[in-house]
């Protein structure tokens, strides 16, 4: 895991709402996305939680501060026409 990487899943399956990023996790099972969040927390400290997305499965989340983080990390890596996934 690098900025790159998370930038590019960002762009890929992320989405920006009032002050957070999502991520569409819902793929992965809860084993993986604890994992997830230790990397992330791990590398570049920043913090994340999860929640259920009625049937289809799980979605991870930043709350503001965290989003922040993660904007400040991977803004050198948005491509222009993927600005928008991060609130720009």
């Amino acid at each position: 895991m690098n900025p790159l990487v998370l930038a590019v899943w960002i762009m890929d399956d992320g989405s920006y709402s009032p002050k957070r990023i999502d991520i569409s996790t819902y793929s992965f099972t809860l084993k993986e996305i604890h994992s997830l969040q230790n990397i992330l927390k791990k590398v570049f400290n920043i913090e994340s939680c999860y929640y259920k997305d009625r049937n289809i499965g799980f979605r991870m989340y930043f709350d503001t501060k965290n989003t922040k983080k993660v904007i400040k990390t991977i803004y050198p890596y948005i491509i222009p026409t993927m600005i928008y996934k991060i609130g720009l």
